[in-house]
């Protein structure tokens, strides 16, 4: 369902975002994009360990698991940096959350229906998109010169408490996805 949802979603931009103003110029990767290139991730905060806000700031490493080559030939076939949002639907122990690469205002945004905090997540999403960068400038790259570096100056990591107006807050335990998608429309 997520799936079909983030297709609809994806005809929409591809659609009106370059008649219609109201309409950003999106990405939304498919589920299984993010477990593929981050498999070892959290259980719901529940794990020891947590990367801390600091790591964020200071480049941190994300753990052991991550393999941005199982998605490259995915991240290769996309206009990653054309886009205004990238949406990254995340799935670990049967809870769905969502990380939103917003490029024209510099942040990734952690949306955690039940509040966990996303470090991990951010931090990995973070690693993604600087070997996406790496894999664009080789992409493009010609006779030798040298690779532009990923600028990560003035990009904000932002967890989304659900407990702000307009955030979706998740009671139960079974509607994750619903949340997911509501707050990616």
């Amino acid at each position: 369902i997520i799936n079909t949802y983030m297709e609809l979603l994806q005809k929409r931009s591809d659609t009106y975002a370059d008649t219609n103003e109201n309409i950003l110029r999106c990405h939304f990767f498919k589920t299984l994009f993010f477990r593929q290139f981050y498999p070892e991730g959290r259980d719901l905060g529940r794990r020891q360990g947590a990367v801390p806000n600091s790591a964020l700031k200071d480049g941190g490493a994300v753990k052991e698991g991550y393999n941005f080559l199982k998605v490259a030939s995915q991240t290769a076939n996309v206009d990653v940096f054309g886009q205004d949002m990238i949406f990254l639907p995340v799935n670990f122990a049967a809870h769905w959350c969502l990380i939103v690469i917003n490029f024209r205002e510099k942040k990734i945004e952690y949306f955690d229906p039940q509040g966990g905090q996303g470090q991990e997540e951010l931090t990995a999403a973070r690693q993604w998109l600087r070997h996406a960068w790496k894999q664009k400038q080789m992409q493009t790259q010609k006779d030798n010169e040298p690779l532009e570096a990923w600028d990560e100056q003035g990009w904000r990591y932002i967890v989304w408490p659900n407990t702000l107006d307009g955030v979706p807050h998740q009671e139960d335990a079974w509607n994750c996805g619903v949340f997911l998608i509501m707050t990616a429309d």
